[in-house]
């Protein structure tokens, strides 16, 4: 007979599936999704404040063992998906124009790169 699963001691729920499908579907279609990246990050927050608050607490047996390693599980997959959803985001950001791009210099300042002579010339 099979060990039944021990009780976790969350108030609380998150569709990591809803979560983890819908960075898929941004990926798939090279597509932002802001919203899902903001509840990503707000998730992967209460998931870390849930696992100090079961470090701290004075007794631990099998529950708090069982939903640290729930936690840590839903940790992983949130992270994951965040990770997808920041790789779509900086596939959309435009790369700078050669003519705008910045180089640095000795003080730390930001220069122009040189012109070549034809561009000043037909200037």
């Amino acid at each position: 007979m099979a060990n039944p699963e021990p009780e976790l001691l969350l108030e609380w729920t998150v569709d990591i599936d809803r979560i983890s499908r819908l960075a898929r579907e941004a990926f798939r279609t090279d597509m932002p999704d802001p919203w899902t990246r903001i509840e990503a990050e707000c998730v992967i927050q209460l998931i870390d404040a849930e696992l100090v608050a079961m470090a701290n607490r004075q007794s631990r047996g099998e529950p708090v063992e069982a939903t640290i390693r729930h936690l840590k599980r839903l940790r992983t997959e949130t992270a994951l998906a965040l990770k997808t959803l920041e790789v779509v985001e900086r596939h959309q950001e435009p790369d700078p124009a050669p003519e705008q791009a910045a180089f640095p210099v000795s003080d730390g300042a930001m220069a122009r790169p040189p012109q070549s002579a034809a561009s000043i010339a037909g200037s």
